[in-house]
């Protein structure tokens, strides 16, 4: 009887439950049962390696990790059908936290050489229980990264996880077409709001009148007050849903250079949310600094961003918002300045002899960037116009070095960044073609204008996406070169630091961690023609189109790299240095120095997952 209960009760435990009933019954052979009193420590943090796989049949147990000063961080509590020890168990490391029981509990025992060899047996399975450990622990670990780090607290509201809807303070207010203008800034003034919304005859928003429309449209051009309102409104109108974080609201005025934004619940109108309600909800907000920028009347004041800019990731870092949010912050902030330089460079050279098109590629371009890393330029002229590879190329050699000149972190490639669309398109194709006579560009796959002919561009790289998806051969010498970048993991596994030169002690972790993730990713995404840019949202497509399995996987090892990043570049402003991407990985945690290792393997394992399926093999640097 207490056999086959025993059988019944691992069935029904994920991913056991995967396993046929002869393989339950294998890991019921030798099963033990024991009991654990209250107080007990079952396994110890960096003890011996456990030699069973513990199963929790009744009671709770807490998983901590020891700090450096002696007090105890916890990580998790298991209680029923639940289980721990397994990493040890299969890699004979010691265990990576201390297990206690939280309350009197009984365990099922299931010794080593019995479930390896039912997991050999069952490849799928083992794969899931991994998995399952890399989602749960790596993850806890990093949210007490971002606590140590921010000293952010469960209890704060935070910008970037707060519903956008949380913010809305009233009823929306609106008005129809035909309102007029007089009567439109008299319901504004009665109501004490900065902007209506106007609405066509079914009640739909179709436009936007905010005070500054009535400053700018109405006092200074002396528009007559009795036309309708929708002979000034700004139409379309920005949109966000009720249930999205305040973040996608915040990046739409960042990207659109507005201060009001629509919020919709399952297509209905629920209200308004202003730069205003952000400043409430945070003290400031990034887009204070996208108008710095865009105010900014010569060179030299707009060197001040870059400290406005380390002051607000601070305080978005402290406050625990997403690396990902912060990079989209930086790189926003980052197109902006671009676009502030070109147009005080044209002021300064003269117009162009051709129409130009500023573009961002690579990291920039996946809105990924951090303080250190700085945007990667490019340029395409209308070759349409007069003298594309004369006057307009000294042209743009000129507004180059006008961009170089200028103490904002900005980089173009010597030699290839200035082209028209029409050489733009034959250098990519002949890279497609024949990658080893073009220099490899990978990044131009995530390319986005900043100024200039955003449509001519876009259409360009769409036509790269679906080359590059429908000829395996580029895929595979891609694959050859994401492949080469191997992680820095030496015998055993461990993680490998620089022993010699200027870099001793420290790693990479853009080159030796984000990078290659993105890498990964943009090869799996031009596989199936995905149009994203960034590595989350090609992420997020691979996962809800595609079924990816490694998706989350790969999400929360980018998360946790990145939040290193920008928490090293933090500390390095902190003391007067210059930030950079090197780490010493000695002055993480024990916790977090065993995440980087789990994140490198996850690299690894994914390198070799795509050169076994593209048949190639990966050299060393």
């Amino acid at each position: 009887m207490l056999q086959q209960e025993t059988r019944d009760f691992l069935s029904r435990i994920h991913p056991l439950d995967l396993l046929p009933a002869s393989a339950i019954e294998a890991l019921c052979e030798d099963i033990g049962l024991e009991y654990f009193r209250r107080g007990v420590k079952v396994l110890d943090q960096g003890g011996s390696a456990a030699e069973h796989l513990f199963v929790i049949k009744r009671g709770t147990v807490s998983m901590f990790l020891t700090a450096d000063d002696g007090g105890e961080l916890i990580i998790d509590y298991r209680g029923e059908g639940e289980y721990f020890g397994l990493l040890s168990v299969i890699s004979g490391d010691p265990p990576r936290s201390n297990v206690r029981a939280e309350e009197d509990s009984i365990g099922l025992l299931i010794p080593k050489e019995r479930l390896l060899a039912v997991l050999e047996e069952h490849p799928a399975v083992s794969d899931r229980l991994v998995r399952s450990y890399f989602l749960d622990f790596v993850d806890k670990t990093y949210e007490e990264t971002r606590r140590r780090h921010s000293g952010f607290t469960n209890g704060h509201r935070i910008l970037f996880a707060t519903p956008v809807g949380d913010l809305i303070r009233r009823e929306p207010v609106s008005a129809p077409e035909s309102t007029s203008i007089q009567e439109a800034a008299q319901l504004m003034g009665e109501q004490k709001i900065s902007s209506l919304v106007v609405a066509d005859s079914s009640g739909a928003p179709v436009g936007i009148m905010t005070d500054r429309d009535l400053r700018e449209k109405i006092v200074a051009q002396g528009r007559d007050l009795s036309q309708p309102v929708s002979t000034i409104m700004s139409s379309p109108i920005i949109q966000v849903d009720a249930s999205e974080p305040c973040s996608e609201a915040l990046f739409k005025m960042m990207r659109y250079n507005i201060h009001h934004v629509l919020v919709t619940q399952e297509d209905r109108f629920r209200g308004m949310v202003t730069n205003h309600d952000f400043m409430v909800l945070q003290g400031s907000s990034p887009t204070l600094l996208v108008r710095k920028v865009l105010e900014t009347l010569n060179f030299e004041h707009l060197e001040e961003t870059r400290e406005r800019l380390e002051r607000t990731v601070a305080t978005l870092s402290r406050e625990g918002a997403k690396a990902h949010d912060i990079s989209r912050v930086i790189t926003e902030v980052a197109r902006k300045q671009v676009a502030q330089i070109a147009a005080l460079a044209e002021a300064e050279l003269g117009a162009p002899p051709a129409s130009l098109t500023v573009f961002l590629l690579g990291e920039a371009g996946r809105s990924e960037l951090c303080l250190h890393r700085a945007p990667e330029l490019a340029l395409a002229c209308d070759e349409a116009q007069s003298g594309p590879r004369g006057l307009a190329s000294t042209y743009c050699h000129r507004l180059q070095d006008r961009f170089e000149g200028v103490r904002v972190p900005i980089r173009f490639r010597d030699g290839e960044s200035v082209k028209s669309f029409s050489e733009w398109r034959d250098h990519l194709l002949r890279w497609l073609e024949e990658p080893e006579t073009v220099p490899a560009r990978a990044g131009l796959f995530e390319m986005i204008a900043v100024t200039g002919d955003a449509h001519s561009l876009e259409a360009l790289r769409v036509d790269m996406v679906r080359a590059a998806a429908a000829d395996e051969a580029f895929r595979s010498r891609l694959v050859a070169e994401t492949v080469s970048n191997r992680p820095p993991l030496g015998f055993l596994g461990r993680v490998v630091v620089a022993t010699s030169g200027e870099h001793r002690d420290r790693l990479d972790l853009y080159k030796k961690g984000v990078a290659p993730l993105a890498d990964v990713v943009r090869v799996l995404a031009l596989e199936k023609g995905i149009l994203a840019r960034s590595t989350l949202g090609r992420l997020r497509e691979l996962r809800s189109r595609h079924d990816y399995a490694h998706a989350d996987e790969i999400e929360n090892a980018l998360e946790y790299l990145q939040t290193l990043r920008i928490h090293q570049q933090l500390a390095h402003l902190a003391t007067a240095e210059e930030p950079d991407d090197l780490l010493d990985p000695q002055t993480l945690a024990n916790s977090e120095r065993k995440s980087l290792k789990e994140a490198f393997q996850l690299i690894a394992a994914l390198h070799d997952s795509l050169s076994r399926r593209y048949g190639v093999r990966a050299e060393s640097e």
